[in-house]
């Protein structure tokens, strides 16, 4: 995990709610890489995460407790509300992490898988290069974007506004 001991001990102290990001990832490293076990968690502990935001909190009477809330029963039911939108990034570096928050979103697919649905944009040692923030990770293309996104299985809308994205960041005046 990208965390040090004392940043996972505060995220998992119940003072506050830990970002999505913390959590995928500490689900992934107490997953050890098993994807079928890591997709079968994520969508109970995902609808869990949405359910703890503080600003959905509603004051209650005691006996107003008595019925347990509906439970969600499919991520798909939230997904849209979470998608990354390439459009907020204001540099290439957010892009590049909004691209590991959509192949997140996406599910998580293979390096392999991405790489060989990108239409041969990549091999998947780039892809992981990519992912992980490896040393020797190539330059933000406009090829390994629109690639990484496809591969992630994004529409053709979507991955026109990840190209657009990266344009408009990559074509912006200098300040």
């Amino acid at each position: 995990m990208p965390y040090g001991r004392s940043a996972i001990a505060e995220r998992l102290s119940g003072a506050s709610r830990p970002e999505w990001m913390f959590i995928e990832s500490m689900l992934g490293a107490c997953t050890g890489g098993d994807r079928a076990a890591w997709q079968t968690l994520i969508q109970d502990i995902r609808a869990l995460w949405v359910v703890a935001d503080p600003s959905r909190a509603v004051d209650r009477e005691p006996e107003q407790f008595a019925e347990a809330p509906r439970r969600v029963e499919r991520l798909a039911d939230l997904t849209d509300d979470y998608k990354p939108d390439p459009s907020t990034a204001t540099s290439l570096e957010e892009l590049e992490q909004q691209m590991r928050q959509f192949w997140r979103w996406a599910g998580q697919p293979s390096s392999r898988e991405v790489a060989k649905q990108s239409g041969a944009v990549f091999s998947h040692a780039t892809v992981a290069k990519i992912l992980y923030d490896r040393p020797g990770k190539p330059p933000l293309r406009l090829a390994y974007v629109q690639g990484f996104i496809r591969g992630c299985g994004a529409s053709p809308d979507e991955v026109r506004a990840w190209i657009a994205a990266w344009r408009r960041i990559h074509l912006a005046p200098l300040s």
